[in-house]
């Protein structure tokens, strides 16, 4: 037997691999490569891919000594792991999920099964192994990986209207809730709405706040991971009690101007009281969206919000005139209470915004 050399087996990245991972880097997503092969294959497979040196690697048969809350940190700061066996994968899909992280994985073998299956996103490749397509959530039949990056941002927009939506229904109506039952607290002889008047704002908020599906995020939010934090809880009870606020100073304005003291006044006092709610609710949709003031002109964004607000305000003028609505038309004035009550508002909302960006840099952290 006569030794002529050796035969070096190369699988080499996929040609898209370089820019979507720069993609991924620009959404701050944090890309970690867990592989079994040696070290040497490993850093010539990071210099193709344009991972920037040095390198920081670690090797599977340190991970063996490390305790799992050495490992959680080790984990967050380390990009390369070699010579990885499947056991070791898993631990380190572990310890990243316990820094409190949205982990995926992506594999194509049956050593990648464990991590896969501990992740919270798995992804395979088409010609991955049966087992492995059996147990991931997304299979991936293009051969490019522009999908990832695209996915991210979908996934951003959906969680920040998601998070709008949630929002703009708790600050509306616990606003609103407090604001109703300290009017009939202080005035009992006028009940500020009945029960139709109640259903139709109902119908005609959650009419204007369907539009939220087809918001699009600020670019600043997108580059950034949207969590749900219980600290936002701080800024919606605030700005729900802003909400009662505006509602009860436009009650007690019209309540004083328009000198609605008799118990035969309540249908005047209702048709003010639902106009005043309709501005109140309607305008929180946009001010809880976006950190911006004012949302970006002649945007998609734009069109669809304004429509909506425009239909539904539009709508919801137009019930006085009906009689079953038990309202009564609109008399001299009342625009001019309506102004005043939406720019006040609009002020006050903007005032507080601009003070919780200031302490904390968004309203969505």
């Amino acid at each position: 037997m006569t030794f002529l050399g050796f035969v070096n087996f190369f699988d080499p990245p996929r040609s898209s691999v370089k820019d979507t991972l720069a993609l991924i880097d620009d959404l701050n997503v944090d890309f970690k490569i867990l592989t079994g092969d040696s070290l040497g294959s490993t850093i010539k497979l990071c210099s193709m891919i344009g991972i920037p040196e040095p390198f920081h690697f670690l090797r599977g048969e340190h991970i063996d000594h490390m305790p799992d809350s050495v490992l959680r940190n080790v984990a967050a700061s380390t990009k390369i792991f070699t010579e990885l066996t499947p056991i070791q994968k898993l631990r380190i899909i572990r310890a990243l999920k316990g820094g409190n992280n949205c982990v995926g994985f992506m594999g194509d073998g049956i050593n990648d099964a464990l991590a896969m299956q501990a992740a919270d996103l798995g992804i395979a490749v088409e010609n991955g192994a049966t087992l492995i397509k059996e147990i991931a959530d997304v299979l991936l039949l293009d051969k490019t990986l522009n999908f990832l990056p695209q996915g991210i941002v979908t996934g951003r927009i959906a969680s920040q209207n998601i998070i709008n939506y949630i929002r703009a229904c708790v600050t509306c109506n616990i606003g609103h809730a407090i604001a109703v039952a300290i009017q009939g607290v202080c005035i009992p002889t006028l009940l500020p709405l009945g029960t139709i008047h109640v259903f139709s704002i109902k119908v005609l908020i959650d009419l204007s706040r369907l539009s939220i599906s087809w918001d699009r995020a600020d670019d600043a939010v997108i580059l950034h991971p949207i969590l749900w934090d219980y600290e936002q809880s701080k800024f919606i009870l605030a700005f729900a009690i802003m909400v009662s606020i505006a509602e009860i100073l436009y009650c007690y304005g019209i309540f004083c101007y328009f000198k609605i003291f008799r118990k035969n006044d309540v249908p005047r006092f209702r048709t003010f009281f639902f106009l005043g709610t309709l501005i109140v609710q309607t305008l929180s949709v946009h001010m809880l969206r976006s950190d911006r003031t004012i949302m970006q002109l002649w945007s998609r964004s734009f069109f669809i919000l304004a429509g909506t607000t425009i239909v539904v305000l539009g709508i919801g003028f137009s019930l006085p005139y009906f009689d079953f609505m038990l309202l009564l038309k609109a008399e001299d004035g009342i625009y001019g209470a309506l102004a005043i009550l939406a720019t006040s508002f609009w002020v006050m909302t903007w005032l507080y915004k601009k003070f919780y960006i200031f302490l904390f840099g968004s309203i969505f952290q």
